[in-house]
């Protein structure tokens, strides 16, 4: 009877071991034999093993299983287990490192990088994870970095470079801040990127701010001759702010020169243009303003181009005694202001309506479209198209605008990653919180946009109310000098020259420029995008009714 119980308990476990080795081999097909996963040989399972069993001393089988799904390249599988298998290890800096790099593998991009960079023991963390990091943080585009939108580590580029901290600071509105936080950041960057651009374009902001012209010029100096740093911006917005910076400290005609910089292909161009007008007539040169003035001063560039330009152009023509291009510039402005004011009354009361039912405006979710498809700083006028009578002026040039619009391509990326994991994992409340957060950010950048496209409307029709009153002030003008005239007939001294007439190097202020530059004359109203730039008055034998002094 004896010997009867003790065969039965060889059988016994005998199966029981069969069964494990079965279970082991089910998870682990390089498995060597064993029954307990602590004794696979070291290594087999990859550096994440070694790593591990480093913090750990050893590992369990559901362990085991997080790691042959990693070797398998399986992350979102590897996912699905990991809280269960490391529920208890947790406050080890590694495995929380660990869980991130698998959400990043599993696609989960931005909640794998905001989870590593809100991590504050790094200090204690495996440097093999460091390194892996390093790594995929190379691998980030600007899109995904418009979307991370938390207060790293205090020492992050330590670990990871200062690059890495500063495409963080980035999103954290830099060119608000004071001149000597962003000091210590430009010993960080790194020559010819983006982010030193953004560096030194924020730091001259932030000296005009302050009213430190003297310093913000010799930044701006630096940035303009730094050729490779200045092809990642904005270059003729840079070029642009020069010209103002000089035109506010009076240097002309050296702002002139940098107002000419701007592309004639570039939104900006216009508003070059028009910033140049306001300097020479400044500069008792109205009838340079008055040629540079009225080649944009048109219902065609409506939308395009500030419509102060009527106003330079009629104060320009003032000067010149040439009363009807007066006229023809409160004529057409009236048009304008009335046609545009209507506009934005009708924008700002449909986009009261819009947020009350939780979407975008057509023009606005347009717009978001178009700068996420192109993943560049702004579009152009042509590719927004017909709806640009629908936006704030020169709002698809706003980088806050552009940065948001990443931002929330990269969160729609991020949400659809986590629809795909939630489908089939066991993890449900961790991917519900996820998705739950995600879902808010994407909803605060919704509301961000519509209050700053709110914003930008009552600003123009703020602008626009003042500007009518300029207007009549030059009406007023105008009134003063016909007062008594009887010759309105016979004064148009101002022509514009043929193609044969050659003028000297710098007058027509185009950047291209060499030895020299023909006029054009337009015939009537026609226009030739060819033609802009190189246009000039000629004054001969004014009389005007009126002393006038240039402005």
């Amino acid at each position: 009877m004896h010997w009867n119980w003790l065969i039965l308990f060889f059988i016994f476990i005998g199966i029981y071991r069969a069964n494990a080795q079965f279970n082991l081999n089910h998870f682990f097909p390089n498995h060597q034999g064993s029954d307990n996963p602590s004794f696979v040989r070291p290594g087999k399972y990859g550096e994440w093993e070694l790593v591990l069993l480093q913090e750990l001393k050893q590992l369990n089988i559901e362990q085991y299983v997080v790691l042959e799904n990693v070797l398998q390249k399986k992350y979102a599988d590897a996912l699905t287990v990991f809280q269960q298998a490391f529920r208890e290890f947790n406050q080890i800096p590694t495995i929380r490192l660990f869980e991130a790099f698998l959400l990043y593998k599993s696609g989960l991009r931005l909640s794998g990088v905001e989870k590593l960079l809100q991590e504050k023991e790094l200090d204690r963390a495996h440097f093999y994870t460091l390194n892996i990091w390093r790594s995929l943080l190379q691998e980030l585009t600007d899109v995904d970095w418009k979307a991370i939108e938390v207060t790293p580590h205090s020492e992050i580029s330590r670990y990871f470079g200062g690059e890495i901290e500063l495409r963080v600071l980035a999103n954290q509105n830099l060119s608000e801040q004071r001149s000597e936080q962003l000091l210590p950041l430009t010993l960080k960057t790194v020559d010819g990127t983006y982010e030193q651009a953004l560096v030194y374009w924020s730091l001259v902001l932030s000296y005009l701010r302050e009213n430190k012209t003297e310093e913000a010029a010799r930044v701006l100096v630096k940035l303009l001759a730094n050729e490779k740093t200045l092809k990642a911006f904005d270059r003729d917005l840079v070029f642009l702010t020069a010209g103002r910076m000089l035109y506010q400290a009076k240097l002309h005609p050296v702002d002139v020169e940098y107002y000419a910089k701007v592309g004639k292909k570039s939104d900006l161009w216009p508003i070059a243009r028009e910033e140049m007008a306001w300097s020479l007539l400044r500069h008792q040169k109205p009838h340079e303003a008055f040629a540079v003035a009225d080649e944009i001063a048109r219902p065609i560039f409506h939308g395009w181009v500030n419509p102060e330009v009527y106003l330079i152009y009629g104060l320009s023509a003032l000067e010149l005694c040439q009363y009807s291009a007066v006229q023809r510039s409160i004529v057409i402005f009236r048009d304008y202001i009335k046609k545009r004011k209507s506009q934005l009354d009708t924008l700002l009361g449909s986009e009261i309506k819009e947020e009350s039912k939780g979407t975008l405006p057509e023009a606005l979710s347009s717009l978001l479209k178009a700068l996420q498809g192109e993943e560049q700083f702004f579009v152009t006028l042509k590719q927004v198209g017909s709806y640009i009578n629908q936006l704030p002026w020169l709002f698809h040039r706003n980088r806050s605008v552009r940065d948001k619009a990443m931002a929330l391509k990269a969160v729609h990326r991020e949400l659809a990653g986590i629809n795909q994991i939630g489908s089939d994992s066991v993890n449900r409340d961790v991917v519900q919180s996820l998705k739950k957060r995600w879902e808010e950010r994407r909803a605060q950048i919704e509301h961000s946009l519509l209050k700053l496209y709110r914003l930008k409307l009552k600003e123009e029709r703020s602008n626009l109310d003042l500007l009518v009153k300029k207007m009549a002030l030059l009406e007023v003008e105008l009134l003063n000098h016909l007062v008594g005239n009887k010759k309105l007939g016979s004064l148009s001294q101002v022509s514009h020259l043929s193609q044969v007439s050659k003028v000297s190097k710098g007058k027509h202020y185009e950047s291209n420029m060499k030895n020299g530059a023909y006029r054009f004359r337009r015939l009537g109203d026609e226009l030739w995008m060819d033609e802009l730039g190189w246009s000039t008055a000629e004054v001969k034998g004014v009389t005007c009714l009126t002393e006038t002094k240039g402005r």
